[in-house]
């Protein structure tokens, strides 16, 4: 993903010397930022499956602390755990 947002970020070439040109250069530009689009959805998904894992993995944690607290305090409610 490293040179994708320099190339699609760069300011037009105002040395074109046709609209033919100035419309392959807008074509090039919006072909790098859509790649450097799909890279950044791609990442998100990524970044949302881990969040969703370590949410699991602190219920998980909350709840086994808060039995072993409920062992040693009996008035201690589990399910709302400790946190």
């Amino acid at each position: 993903m490293g040179g994708v947002y320099t190339d699609a970020m760069r300011e037009p070439d105002h040395n074109c010397s046709s609209s033919e040109d100035r419309l392959t250069e807008l074509e090039i530009r919006i072909s790098h930022q859509e790649a450097a689009l799909d890279d950044v959805g791609a990442i998100l998904i990524r970044q949302q499956k881990v969040i969703d894992e370590l949410t699991r993995k602190v219920d998980v944690l909350n709840k086994r602390l808060g039995r072993a607290l409920a062992g040693a305090d009996s008035r201690f409610d589990p399910d709302q755990g400790p946190l």
